[in-house]
């Protein structure tokens, strides 16, 4: 069965005369035993540790930037994702370098004396 205003491979006209430029696949996913990545949880007053690389330039006295992996601080906030539309929902206050408070995603941080943080 052909329909009116189809192309060589039966894919409909636009409205405008032209052929669309591609067919749409959808196709299911199966995500059979992998294992979800649990999210840490962090309270207000716990000291945490920078886990990842991550450049601030948003520090007066460092204005070529500051790499914090490694930088040790601690938790002053947490926000519900009801709370913020922001992505990162961890703030953290340092005193190294100088003082300056940041907010992380959670699995850019590790608490200090946690043995995964160790690692």
């Amino acid at each position: 069965c052909i329909q009116p205003n189809a192309g060589q491979f039966g894919r409909r006209r636009l409205a405008s005369g032209h052929m669309p430029r591609a067919g749409v696949v959808t196709a299911g996913i199966r995500l059979a035993g992998l294992k979800l990545e649990r999210r840490p949880t962090f309270t207000v007053g716990q000291r945490v540790r920078v886990q990842r690389n991550i450049v601030f330039k948003h520090l007066p006295k460092l204005k070529d930037g500051f790499d914090a992996v490694g930088c040790e601080g601690t938790v002053i906030r947490t926000y519900d994702n009801a709370q913020i539309s922001a992505d990162r929902p961890i703030k953290v206050e340092f005193t190294e370098p100088c003082n300056w408070v940041a907010h992380f995603d959670p699995m850019e941080l590790a608490a200090i004396g946690d043995p995964m943080a160790e690692q």
